[in-house]
Formats: structure tokens, sequence, C-alpha cells
């Protein structure tokens, strides 16, 4: 679903469109693919794949599962309360906010952040993001503040997502010590944050993403 809302914001944007326009345009592709999907399913296309033959399955549980989405809330958790002053998030809370304040203007098209509308953006490659703008339609159709989304829809929601999204990865590279793993993965991230929060490597990537900064795996350049 992400996926579609970054293509179609950047249709959107290329276009001169306006967070309206990427809001109803977000809306009638979902609605087309539904009926897609339900034509699929209908034909049988859709299901779970059978595990590949001579592969163990991972071990499953009460308890394991109980401990994962406990570290998820804790990830989550963390991302709500630890605060780390930022240039680039406020830039980035700072998007969202300009769509939000007027959704009938071009989206992406000029600077925001220092008030003036005859500069460009900062960096052109800026006009290729699509989360911030996500930020902004939820706030637009809910009535609520744009900070308020990103902290608690992108900061906490990402941070949770992030043990989880390795479990389903380590479930099958380590079936039996998958926990474990996404234990010791969550602390060593953890450990890179807290001591070296500038450093750049994807390490760094992988531990603002505790913070809800990244949602996934790459090197951070600076």
């Amino acid at each position: 679903m992400f996926a579609v809302w970054t293509l179609g914001a950047h249709a959107v944007v290329a276009a001169g469109g306006s967070l309206r326009t990427l809001v109803a345009l977000y809306a009638i592709a979902l609605v087309a693919g539904g009926f897609g999907l339900r034509g699929i399913r209908r034909r049988g296309a859709l299901g779970p794949a059978p595990p590949p033959a001579g592969v163990e399955p991972p071990a499953r549980g009460a308890g394991l599962e109980a401990g994962l989405w406990a570290i998820a809330a804790l990830c989550a958790l963390y991302a709500l309360f630890a605060h780390r002053v930022d240039a680039s998030d406020a830039f980035a809370v700072n998007l969202a906010v300009a769509a939000v304040d007027r959704p009938e203007l071009p989206l992406l098209a000029v600077d925001t952040l220092h008030g003036r509308g005859d500069l460009p953006i900062f960096l052109p490659e800026f006009r290729l993001h699509s989360l911030e703008l996500g930020y902004a339609a939820l706030a637009w159709i809910f009535g609520v503040q744009p900070i308020a989304v990103c902290h608690f829809a992108g900061a906490a929601l990402g941070a949770g997502a992030l043990p989880l999204a390795h479990a389903a990865l380590l479930r099958w590279l380590a079936p039996r010590h998958w926990i474990a793993l996404v234990i010791a993965l969550i602390a060593v991230i953890w450990f890179v944050l807290l001591s070296r929060p500038k450093l750049t490597s994807v390490a760094t990537s992988a531990a603002r993403g505790i913070a809800g900064k990244n949602k996934t795996w790459g090197p951070r350049y600076r």
C-alpha cells in the first residue's frame, strides 16, 4: 500500500498537483486495487506458500510471540520518550505542516521552512519524499496536528515494526533461535544508537529506526 502511495506521490509532485489531488488519486487506486485483489482471490491465486522442502519450520509458541511483541512495544516506547534534536527531522515535519496548511498548492514545489515562497525546495531530491506527504494526508483527513502524526504514526509505529520485520526474516534464517537473534540485534542497535549517534553506517540506519527515523536498512550519508 505504501508503494502505491509513493508512486502516486511522485506522479502528483511531478505534475504540480496538490495534497487534495494526491489523496483523491490514492483513494481511487485503493478502490481499483481492492476490486483487482478480489478477483484474484476468487481464482485462488493468492494464498500462503508452503515452506520449501527440507526447510525446518520456525519455532512457534505463545511465549515467543509475546516476547516479540514486548520487544516491539519497548522500541515504540523508546521512540516516544527518547528525543534527539535533529535539523533534518525538523525539516521533515515542516514538509507535512506546509502541505496541510495549504492543501490546494503544489506539493514540494518551493521552500517552506524559511517562510519564503520565491525559493525552490532546499534540495531537488527532497521532491522524492513521500512519507512526509503521508503524514500530511493523515493529519489533513483526521484534523490532527502533523507533528502528532509524525511522532505517533511515524516514529512509534515505525520503531515497533523494526523487530517485527527482522523477526519475519530470522524465523527462516535461524528457525530454532530466531527470538534470541532478534533480542541480540535490537541490543546491538540500541548500543550503537546510545554510544555513537552520528556514526555513518548501516548500523546507525537501523539504530535510528528504533527512534522511528528510518524504516529500512541502508547506509546514511552526511
